[in-house]
């Protein structure tokens, strides 16, 4: 039983690393994406479908918007905690703690409600028994401590577990309970249900107490989940503001679509994504040059936050010719151009919108003088200046070592050759003629490898000066001295 426990929770994750594609419709708020452009988004997605592998599909996307895209279910959860139990009456400990583990990974997966976490705290009461008696006594106590921290008032059940593990659980409350306390307060723009590690403390704006530590914090805004956050609590107060513009721009209907501003577009779209659990997206949206209409497919890199491409094809009655849409697909799947497909240059792209956001905000009363041109700057100082006054100083210093390496070395080559003469000029017995030239002859290389590196030091260490001078700051000192 613990073996089919643990492969229902294994086979049912996603691959790791796995290319995952969303294709979701944007239009402008208030109402979003219309009927037109969200069955453009469902044929553009299956032209990108035929193309790749890795789209996500509707129902799996609106499930992770609704915060059902757990790898499994509470009740087949459920049946893996009492395949644990098997385990464990079988002698399988390491087994029933693996599986005891992954059923407490998937209920923090599953959306927040008070029977997940109910689940949760028991499922992490049978962890730490179980580590307990593999003799991970750290392991254990974290784990009680956890819960103490979110249900201070928490009982282990006298039926189920003796009274040395009893004991144990009532000291980490103890424990946890003579900490300091850390105040979260949590707000939003309207009132959302929150949830602190799964437990629930109300509606916003709420407030806890909880000892310091690092806790996942999550809200469920109607039917979509809004997209959690860790919060680092120390003693004192703090006060979270949860973001709420992703959830209210959410429109399950339409696509699923999302009805976003053009200013906010790409960040919000790149959060959409990752709470889709995607790698990549393609925003689908209509845009309109005079009269004619266009269907536009942007592709963001989720996992660098960057725009790919985009492309746009001309649109007749509402709609797109299936090759169109196929030569669109192609286009921001492959980059390689297609016929019938625009090209746009993202930066270009990003150029026309602030200009028309400028035109805009020009178009407002006052907006004259907001945009009267400033003074032009003072073109800054060359950047390269100072790590230039660096360098040279550090190779300054470093020639300086060297010359004084080489002057002594000279010094020692040429006591060396004059012991190997007597007090008259001759050779002592026992020296060479051979050896004692060779000595002056590498004392004289020393010598002049000395001069040299002191010629070089100070050509540098003027050269640094010089250049530290140059490089004045705001001030008007000098930014190097020597």
């Amino acid at each position: 039983m613990k073996a089919t426990a643990l492969t229902l929770l294994l086979s049912a994750a996603p691959a790791l690393g796995a290319e995952r594609l969303a294709v979701v419709a944007v239009a402008d708020p208030p109402a979003g994406p219309a009927g037109e452009l969200a069955e453009l988004t469902h044929q553009l997605r299956a032209a990108c479908r035929d193309r790749t592998s890795g789209v996500l599909e509707v129902s799996e996307m609106r499930a992770r918007l609704l915060g059902q895209g757990a790898p499994a279910t509470l009740s087949e959860l459920e049946r893996a905690h009492a395949g644990a139990l098997a385990a464990f009456d079988g002698e399988d400990f390491q087994g029933a703690e693996r599986t005891l583990r992954a059923v407490v990974e998937g209920l923090e997966q599953l959306p927040e409600s008070p029977a997940v976490h109910e689940a949760w705290s028991r499922a992490l009461v049978r962890l730490a028994f179980v580590e307990r008696h593999l003799g991970r006594a750290a392991a254990a106590t974290a784990a009680l401590e956890r819960l103490a921290s979110l249900e201070p008032g928490f009982q282990v059940d006298e039926r189920e577990y003796p009274p040395s593990f009893r004991k144990e659980a009532a000291d980490a409350r103890r424990r946890v309970a003579a900490r300091a306390r850390a105040r979260l307060t949590v707000t939003a723009s309207r009132a959302v249900a929150v949830y602190v590690d799964g437990r629930p403390i109300g509606a916003t704006p709420a407030t806890v107490a909880l000892p310091p530590g690092r806790y996942r914090l999550s809200a469920v805004a109607g039917e979509v989940r809004v997209p959690e956050l860790f919060v680092q609590l120390e003693e004192g107060e703090r006060a979270v503001e949860l973001d709420l513009a992703l959830a209210d721009a959410l429109r399950l209907d339409a696509g699923p679509g999302l009805a976003l501003a053009a200013p906010q577009r790409a960040s919000a779209l790149v959060r959409a994504g990752a709470g889709l659990g995607a790698t990549r997206l393609v925003a689908v949206s209509e845009v309109a040059d005079g009269e004619a209409r266009f269907l536009d497919g942007a592709l963001y890199d989720l996992t660098r936050g960057a725009l790919l491409r985009e492309g746009r094809v001309r649109m007749a009655a509402g709609a797109v010719p299936a090759p169109q849409l196929g030569a669109l697909a192609a286009f921001l799947l492959t980059g390689q151009p297609a016929r019938g497909v625009a090209a746009v240059d993202p930066a270009a792209a990003a150029t026309a919108a602030a200009e028309l956001r400028v035109g805009a905000a020009a178009a407002q009363p006052g907006a004259a003088l907001a945009a009267s041109p400033a003074a032009p700057a003072a073109p800054p100082r060359g950047r390269w200046l100072r790590p230039a006054a660096y360098a040279a100083g550090v190779v300054a210093v470093g020639l300086a070592g060297v010359a004084t390496w080489q002057g002594v070395a000279a010094h020692a080559q040429y006591q060396d050759a004059d012991a190997m003469l007597r007090s008259d000029g001759v050779l002592a017995p026992g020296a060479s003629q051979q050896a004692y030239d060779a000595k002056r002859a590498s004392a004289d290389a020393a010598k002049r490898g000395a001069y040299l590196a002191a010629g070089g030091s100070l050509v540098f260490a003027a050269t640094a000066g010089v250049l530290g001078f140059l490089s004045w700051d705001d001030a008007g000192a000098p930014v190097v001295r020597f």
